[in-house]
């Protein structure tokens, strides 16, 4: 049940919008569909009236999920979560320049609805979080001109491998230096420097991954209980053309002490002049484990395509495809188990995937080849064709084949979206099948009218998540409300 709050959050990103029918990190702001442009260039500063050199704006949000497992034990019962917070977001121009500085407070209270000491409740889903959160997550200094974007300090980015995942009471936020310039029409370059983050369920940023460091509401099993490991940060040239037609980006990360990962995205209209305006979309990653290898051995190759048309009147359609070898490696095991497996020095499935078939001499295969996102790990964030509203194969950390068809509808008004959604994951390798299925369905409604730009108003937002696998919990459901005002 939606229950009523206050919150503040002020939200200066730009979404892909083909995110649209992809994933879980989309923010309920109204979205263009279909929209085949990548927008993860630094945001512009807005030019402001001369008279009127100040920016404020924010939105209030509250949030309720649930989720149900098919089984449950003592560990991973059935969870709820409610939360009330956001953010207010400052920004003054410097008149006659194009220097601008800003900040962004954070915070979130749950009026006591989630008990006594909810962070150590295995009952709250603290993916939300449960509990209160207190955070200037945004203090930085810009320039912004017509080619020109840098702004240096605590910001929300929005890159494929590290992004807001605005997908609960707030942001994911980073520290550091981001760049952009136009130098052709239609291109960009774009450089990134991260030295610290700061998740979506934590109150200061630190040097920590979400593959690193016991963040509440991940997926921590590669880090101490106790203790994080020190990660500091990323960096990230990147090389992006916007046309009218055709669209291609290309980010090299180096996720300091942990791996090396190319990511790049097409996109082609092939005749935006007919009333279906199909597209055509590939994605290619490609990883491998740093010097360091603090989280072990990483080797992955990814490969995605993705066709889409407008089948009716403002109902766009999607397929989408992804697909990871498996690798493997025979080490001296003498059994397959968690804790065996844990000091080959290989960067293993999580989730259930089949890894480990032994040998009767003492060794044994190990089978490995996914994804390791040190920053949207478990966020289901990543820009992955087939990402469902709750996993991935990244969140998976797995190779094999995946598969997504999607549907979104949006009117002429832009009032209402709905996304539904069905994807199937094929984990299976020589160390046994896995066969994962999610159906996903997302509606949001905008009280006012959607007019270019920030929307301003009240939206109500519902998201179904129902996934199958043959592992615990096997069957596994999602429910989340929002309420959002923006202003």
């Amino acid at each position: 049940m939606l229950r009523r709050a206050l919150i503040v959050s002020t939200l200066t990103i730009l979404t892909p919008a083909y995110a649209l029918a992809q994933n879980d990190a989309t923010p309920s702001k109204p979205v263009p569909v279909p929209a085949p442009i990548f927008t993860n260039a630094p945001t512009p500063a807005p030019k402001l009236p001369a008279k009127k050199p100040f920016l404020i704006n924010g939105d209030l949000r509250a949030y309720d999920l649930f989720r149900t497992n098919g089984e449950q034990n003592a560990s991973n019962p059935n969870r709820e979560a409610f939360n009330a917070g956001g953010s207010l977001h400052a920004e003054f121009h410097v008149p006659s320049s194009d220097f601008y500085v800003g900040t962004t407070y954070t915070g979130a209270y749950p009026f006591g609805l989630t008990g006594k000491d909810p962070a150590a409740n295995t009952h709250v889903d603290n993916t939300l979080p449960g509990f209160a959160l207190s955070t200037f997550n945004e203090a930085y200094a810009g320039y912004s001109n017509a080619y020109t974007q840098i702004k240096v300090g605590d910001q929300i980015i929005n890159t494929p491998f590290a992004n807001a995942a605005d997908s609960r009471i707030m942001p994911a936020a980073f520290q550091g230096a981001s760049a952009s310039v136009q130098f052709e029409p239609g291109w960009t370059l774009i450089f990134d420097d991260m030295d610290r983050f700061e998740s979506r369920t934590s109150s200061g940023f630190g040097r920590y991954t979400l593959l690193t460091a016991p963040v509440p509401g991940a997926s921590n099993s590669l880090a101490p209980s106790t203790t994080e490991k020190d990660t500091s940060g990323f960096v990230m040239p990147a090389l992006q053309y916007n046309g009218a037609q055709f669209a291609i980006a290309a980010f090299d990360y180096n996720f300091s002490s942990i791996a090396n990962l190319f990511y790049t995205q097409a996109q082609y209209n092939i005749d935006p002049h007919i009333k279906a305006n199909p597209f055509v979309g590939a994605q290619y990653a490609t990883e491998s484990n740093a010097s360091q290898s603090t989280i072990g051995k990483i080797e992955n190759s990814t490969m995605g395509v993705q066709f889409g048309a407008t089948l009716a009147k403002n109902l766009v359609f999607t397929a989408s495809g992804d697909y990871a070898p498996w690798n493997n490696e025979t080490v001296t095991l003498a059994k397959c188990s968690a804790a065996n497996e844990a000091t080959t020095g290989i960067f293993l499935p999580s989730g259930g995937t089949p890894d480990c078939v032994a040998h009767a001499n003492g060794t044994a295969t190990i089978y490995y080849g996914g994804i390791a996102s040190p920053y949207t790990d478990s966020y289901a964030a990543d820009p992955l064709y087939t990402t469902a509203l709750t996993q991935g194969m990244a969140d998976r950390r797995s190779a094999g084949v995946s598969e997504k068809l999607a549907a979104t509808y949006q009117p002429l008004n832009k009032q209402l979206r709905v996304i539904v959604a069905t994807s199937w994951f094929n984990y299976i390798n020589p160390a046994g099948p896995n066969l994962t299925k999610e159906f996903d369905a997302d509606a949001t409604y905008f009280l006012n009218k959607v007019k270019p730009g920030r929307y301003h108003g009240l939206s109500v937002r519902y998201r179904y998540g129902d996934r199958t696998q043959p592992t615990l919990p096997y069957d596994f459901k999602y429910n989340r409300a929002q309420l959002e005002y923006d202003f």
